[in-house]
């Protein structure tokens, strides 16, 4: 169990709209229509205790905690759950997403978004080593020359373009 998700769940493993709604400063009716719950659900225990309900709540909190890492705190991951447009999506937001029970599909998306995250991050590292050999006399202009121009590649294959 997630560190953020271990916060929000009771002793049994229950996500409580109570614990997420304080955790986000928000309400439990907010939490229930960020979810795609009714206000009925999220107010009794019996029915956001049910399967349904506890998949939605959890795949909320987790897409949350995906993010995380990426915008610093819990409030502003919470944040770009509910506002930033995801292009890949037709622009919705996460929030939108799992209304439309396609959460599956956006924690699949961010999880591509770290995969390339890392290897961006590699690339980057292996390049400045290539550097270091190149500046040492190691390797040539030339192979250093195409290191960097493989890199700018991968690059601009990564950046997404704005859809019209």
């Amino acid at each position: 169990m997630t560190t953020l998700l271990k916060e929000l769940s009771d002793a049994e493993g229950i996500i409580t709209p109570r614990a997420v709604a304080k955790q986000f400063h928000t309400t439990v009716k907010d939490v229930g229509a960020l979810s795609g719950l009714s206000p009925a659900t999220i107010s009794k225990r019996e029915r956001f205790n049910s399967k349904v309900s506890q998949q939605r709540l959890r795949e909320v909190v987790l897409i949350i905690e995906r993010v995380l890492p990426w915008c610093g705190t819990p409030l502003q991951a919470y944040a770009w759950f509910r506002s930033e447009p995801i292009p890949s999506f037709g622009d919705l937001t996460a929030e939108g997403m799992v209304k439309r029970g396609k959460s599956t599909q956006v924690l699949e998306y961010l999880d591509r978004i770290a995969y390339l995250e890392l290897l961006h991050t590699k690339v980057k590292r292996e390049l400045s080593r290539h550097e270091g050999l190149y500046r040492a006399g190691l390797i040539s202009g030339k192979e250093y020359d195409d290191l960097v121009f493989a890199e700018e590649k991968a690059g601009k294959e990564d950046t997404p373009t704005k859809r019209k």
